[in-house]
């Protein structure tokens, strides 16, 4: 992903893993990768050039359907 995405505004990726709900109870989400561009006009150019082959190899490590969304940092 990075050496994809690094020269598109790529800042930083974490990928974490869901451990659980506080109490106890599995995680809502296995898996969450936090994307950080410097812009959204830099993820939408990411996503065009890189984001069929990036997101087409989900399936070699996941059988999830994956959820994408943007957000916008408040603080």
């Amino acid at each position: 992903m990075g050496a994809r995405w690094n020269d598109c505004g790529l800042c930083e990726a974490k990928v974490l893993h869901g451990a659980g709900v506080p109490g106890g109870g599995p995680a809502a989400y296995s898996v969450i990768v936090l994307l950080t561009f410097d812009s959204a006009a830099d993820f939408d150019q990411a996503v065009a050039r890189h984001g069929a082959e990036i997101i087409g190899d989900i399936v070699n490590f996941s059988n999830v359907q994956p959820i994408n969304q943007v957000n916008d940092a408040l603080a």
